[in-house]
């Protein structure tokens, strides 16, 4: 993980939620095509990529800073399409 991304991860912990924002806009392009490639529906892709932004910041405090925080992310969207997957 970048040290950006670290100190943007302790800004938020720290209750600096604009970092937040800062934090995971460069992957909510990538998160929507992820779902999108998962899901092969756009609006269930949208609803996903959201969901994963509201669990990483829900979730944030979970977060071990040894991993890749991309990684991370990109597990919580792909657990969920996965979900999505089961239920329909």
């Amino acid at each position: 993980m970048d040290e950006r991304e670290k100190e943007l991860v302790r800004k938020v912990l720290v209750g600096e939620s604009q970092a937040f924002e800062e934090l995971v806009l460069p992957y909510r392009q990538p998160l929507l095509h992820l779902a999108y490639r998962m899901t092969g529906n756009m609006e269930e892709a949208k609803d996903i990529a959201q969901e994963t932004i509201f669990r990483c910041y829900r979730y944030l405090h979970r977060y071990d800073m040894e991993r890749d925080f991309r990684d991370w992310l990109f597990q919580i969207a792909a657990n969920l399409a996965c979900d999505w997957w089961r239920n329909h």
